[in-house]
Formats: C-alpha cells, structure tokens, sequence
C-alpha cells in the first residue's frame, strides 16, 4: 500500500520496522494502525507493507504457522531469500509482519530494520480468535496453533527493540515510529 500526497516537505528518514507477536496478538492492528497515522501525516511518503504470511500462501498455497514452520525446515534461509526480493529499498517506509525466528530478526536488524515485539495475553488472543471463528470446528483448527513452539516461547528470540504488551504502548510505538521520520 502506498500512502501519497502531494505536500512538499524536507526529505524523511527512511523506516524500516519489522513485527513480531503471536497469533492474534495484534500485529496486524499495529500494522494498519502505523499505515493509518503515516496518511494522516500529509507527507509524500511511499510506503511497502510486506506480510510473510502472503508470500508463504502464494509459494504453498496456504498460510500460517506450519507453513512458515516448513519453509524454515526446508531451507533454512528461505523466509530471508523471500524477503530480500520483496523489500524495496526505494520506498521511505517498509513494515513487515509477522517474523518468526531469530536469523530473520538479525538479517532485519542488519539491514537497518527496528523490531518491535507484540506480547498479548494467551486469554485475549483467544478472544479474538473466538470473534474471528464463529464456526466451532474452524475455532478449535485455529486455537491448536495457539500451543505451537513458535508460540508460546517467544522468549527464545532476541534482539527487540521495542516490546509492548497493550494497546496503548501500540499507541505510543506508533507515536515513536512516526516520530523517528
């Protein structure tokens, strides 16, 4: 998505920001959240939004955790090899959701990204899951996911530079962000 207009400003510091969390844990809201406020800038911003999860459901044909999960397993490097084709170093603002494991966060950090780790509560990630899922076998298919490794321990990855746990640190990130252009 790109985000335009047409107000002439001094050039801006390029962002590079990259998300992690757990399933439900608000990492698309945060995403759409920051895309939201860049709008409301009035700046001639061009900005990338890249989703792991789009790009492993186009190369498998389906999405989420098992998908990344297999692409990491078969070649180590893959979700690194599909980002460095995606990012477009000429855009001023890149944001990419949904990163996984410790080798994507380092080639990030590398290449001037920011991370930005999202803790939500296992009880309010069910929640939503529920207002999401109103079919019960579909509910159940989904709230598996919520016990896998990648989720539960995110403690085994490193290098955040921001860690928030409610929407109102969402808030005051996406103030941070903003801030930083």
């Amino acid at each position: 998505m790109s985000v335009v207009s047409t107000c002439e400003s001094d050039p801006i510091n390029k962002v590079r920001i990259a998300f992690v969390g757990s399933k439900c844990s608000g990492k698309t809201f945060a995403v759409d959240k920051l895309i939201e406020r860049l709008g409301d800038l009035n700046l001639d911003i061009s900005c990338q939004r890249i989703s792991l999860r789009r790009i492993l459901k186009t190369e498998f044909g389906h999405d989420g955790i098992s998908t990344h999960e297999t692409a990491h397993i078969l070649q180590r490097n893959y979700t690194i090899t599909k980002l460095c084709e995606e990012i477009n170093e000429d855009r001023d603002v890149v944001i990419i959701e949904d990163i996984r494991y410790n080798e994507e966060i380092q080639f990030l950090k590398e290449r001037g990204f920011k991370v930005a780790c999202i803790e939500t509560p296992w009880h309010i990630r069910l929640e939503r899951l529920q207002q999401v899922h109103t079919n019960p076998l579909k509910l159940i298919s989904e709230i598996q996911w919520l016990t896998h490794p990648t989720e539960l321990d995110m403690s085994r990855l490193d290098g955040f530079d921001y860690v928030v746990n409610n929407e109102l640190n969402i808030d005051n990130l996406i103030e941070k962000i903003i801030g930083s252009i």
